[in-house]
């Protein structure tokens, strides 16, 4: 007749199973114990819940699942602690500096693809700057954002509040100008600066 519970212990022997049940006592963490055996977690847990190894005894001379009262007992203690010399995460010399690189390089991407989104925004913004100087140099008007907009959404910028304070009308149409050709996370970039510069100055062309 086949016998599973046999058919599952066969990876271990006796002495084996006594050592985990032991360590298990201790509370000594399962996935060392796993590595230490070469076998799975689940074989420690279902050896911990007696169903594997179920005649190996306990440091009690118990058989079967680890006794309710133990159980109870390890919830209120910390897990032993795994020697130095069987830890592989202390063992490994080389574990520090791996982990060091795989986050140099995860940086590394991050940064480029930073990079990118800026260069394709900076890129975007060059796009609607031409645009908007071409439209000028050909006599179109380009749309324009209402200063009492420009207020609302931006009144706290350093180059809004000082045209604002200024008399220039024509200063806050080409503002107008430029900020609807922007998105308004560019408002506050240089690129918002020169490309009013060279707006405010067809404007003044135009109007001479």
């Amino acid at each position: 007749m086949f016998d599973l519970n046999m058919r599952m212990n066969t990876k271990l022997d006796a002495a084996q199973a006594a050592q985990i049940k032991q360590l298990l006592w201790n509370n000594t963490p399962q996935d060392y114990i796993a590595r230490r055996f070469k076998i799975s977690q689940t074989t420690v847990s279902r050896i911990l819940h007696g169903r594997q190894w179920t005649g190996a005894e306990w440091p009690n001379g118990a058989v079967g699942a680890m006794p309710t009262s133990r159980m109870l007992e390890l919830r209120d203690m910390p897990p032993a602690l795994v020697p130095a010399a069987e830890n592989s995460y202390q063992t490994d010399p080389n574990r520090h500096q791996r982990i060091s690189d795989a986050i140099g390089a995860i940086a590394l991407e991050i940064e480029q693809e930073l990079e990118d989104d800026l260069e394709q925004s900076l890129q975007s913004a060059a796009d609607e700057a031409r645009t908007t100087v071409e439209q000028l140099s050909s006599g179109e008007e380009p749309e324009v954002l209402s200063w009492q907009a420009i207020l609302d959404r931006a009144g706290d910028l350093p180059l809004v509040k000082l045209i604002d304070e200024g008399e220039d009308d024509l200063m806050k149409k080409a503002l107008g100008m430029v900020f609807f050709a922007l998105s308004i996370n560019e408002w506050d970039k240089p690129q918002a600066e020169s490309l009013l510069k060279d707006v405010y100055g067809k404007l003044k062309s135009k109007n001479h």
